[in-house]
């Protein structure tokens, strides 16, 4: 486990990045420097959405929004991430509800909304209105 490797071992991408595949939450032992890489932090998260909660604040801030009044993390995507949907992917998969805080690009965004509804069906009520109204085929 993690919690108990030596400091070295806790700012080895390999070492670190194997554990978070294991355990999301492992990310909370892992140095700060690996709590801000993408790559980790991606991982830890889609094995276990509540690893968001231990990723390092500054790269929380970069990547998403931290509303500190409501208490909850928006994800809001900045402009120089809208192609890389890895993150909000990530954690609408783990839990759909998440639809609800994404960045209004995200909520037309089909593959994100599939995600979500498939892990939480009322999801669909935080989808953009556009995508709600358009059809696309019928199940046979």
């Amino acid at each position: 486990a993690l919690r108990f490797a030596h400091k070295n071992l806790k700012n080895d991408f390999d070492v670190v990045l194997a554990a978070v595949r294991q355990d999301g939450t492992a990310l909370r032992f892992a140095h700060k420097d690996l709590r801000n890489d993408r790559d980790v932090l991606v991982a830890a998260v889609q094995q276990n959405g509540i690893a968001l909660l231990f990723a390092h604040e500054d790269r929380l801030n970069e990547l998403f929004g931290y509303d500190g009044e409501e208490d909850r993390i928006r994800l809001s995507v900045p402009d120089d991430r809208k192609n890389d949907l890895d993150f909000v992917l990530a954690v609408v998969q783990q839990n759909g509800t998440a639809l609800s805080f994404v960045h209004e690009d995200m909520k037309s965004d089909r593959e994100v909304v599939i995600a979500a509804v498939q892990q939480y069906g009322a999801a669909l009520e935080f989808a953009h209105e556009d995508l709600k109204k358009r059809p696309r085929g019928r199940a046979r």
